[in-house]
């Protein structure tokens, strides 16, 4: 059936999400009219310490790459949203490369302070997988409590060889980055 929602509509419930602490499922699907841009506004309230969102559904909308890139960019600061239902959208290889926030590789600090809370990205009736190393980091984040999936994405990352990692497992997670 689909649902009736617009830019103006996108940019008042982000405005009245932004300070949002007890709504921790949203259902944002099947609104075709919502342009990139208002879901590039939307993102924001994804980088809000205060977010209780756990899951976000936005299947079957415009969601285009640069959607995409601010939805993703927004998770790199979230330690809330576990689940984000992204089917039948607009998204290319590009718009995936955007999600890479769930291990930046560009320095160890960079890999500790990536996102270890989102554990699934739905994308069923694509005719397109996720990419693999998506789906890895997600699977990861699903199978480790956020410090260990920490300290194996920043073993898996920086660390390869003959190096020894068995000192490091068992590290507190605040200490790990500094130690390294």
């Amino acid at each position: 059936l689909g649902n009736s929602l617009d830019n103006g509509t996108m940019h008042a419930l982000a405005n009245s999400l932004l300070n949002n602490n007890t709504l921790e499922e949203l259902d944002l699907s099947y609104n075709r009219a919502i342009t990139a841009e208002a879901w590039e506004a939307f993102s924001v309230v994804l980088e809000y310490p205060s977010s209780a969102l756990d899951t976000l559904d936005v299947a079957d909308n415009s969601i285009n790459d640069n959607a995409a890139t601010a939805l993703a960019t927004s998770l790199a600061r979230n330690n809330k949203l576990i689940n984000l239902f992204l089917d039948n959208n607009d998204i290319t290889e590009n718009g995936w490369t955007a999600f890479s926030v769930l291990c930046d590789p560009s320095s160890i600090m960079a890999t500790y302070r990536s996102n270890h809370t989102l554990q699934a990205v739905y994308q069923y009736t694509s005719n397109r997988s996720l990419p693999d190393s998506l789906s890895y980091h997600l699977q990861m984040n699903e199978t480790n409590n956020e410090a260990d999936a920490a300290r194996l994405k920043i073993i898996d990352h920086h660390f390869s060889g003959d190096f020894s990692v068995e000192p490091f497992t068992r590290m507190e997670f605040n200490v790990l980055p500094q130690v390294i």
